[in-house]
C-alpha cells in the first residue's frame, strides 16, 4: 500500500490519539476518502499533502511524520511545509530494493 499511496517502498508514521492531533490552519482544505473498507485517509486539496490514516473502530489516528511540526517549528510559528526539506534520500543512500 505504501507505493500505491505515495510512491515509496516505506514511510514513517507516528501513532497519535485522535484528541491530541488537530489541524491548526486550512481546515477547509482537508478532504477525506476511503482507500479500502476499514481505512479513511485525509489530505490537503490544495497541495496534496497526505495528513492522516484512520482505521475504523480504532480511537487513534496514524499521521505522516512530515505533517506534524517539531517543537522548534511550533515555537517559531512555522509549519512543516514552510521549513526547508532535506535532500532526497536517493542522493544519500542507494534505493531500497525488494529481494
Amino acid at each position: 500500500m505504501c507505493r500505491k499511496s505515495h510512491g515509496a517502498a516505506f514511510s514513517t508514521f507516528a501513532r497519535l490519539t485522535a484528541g491530541d492531533f488537530r489541524v491548526v490552519g486550512g481546515r477547509e482544505h482537508v478532504r477525506a476518502y476511503r482507500s479500502s473498507p476499514p481505512i479513511e485517509r485525509t489530505f490537503c486539496d490544495t497541495c496534496g499533502a497526505r495528513l492522516t490514516v484512520r482505521f475504523e473502530g480504532m480511537p487513534d489516528a496514524l499521521t505522516r511524520y512530515r505533517s506534524v511540526p517539531t517543537p522548534r517549528q511550533r515555537r517559531a510559528g512555522e509549519t512543516p511545509a514552510s521549513t526547508p526539506r532535506r535532500p532526497p534520500l536517493g542522493s544519500l543512500c542507494p534505493p531500497h530494493t525488494s529481494v
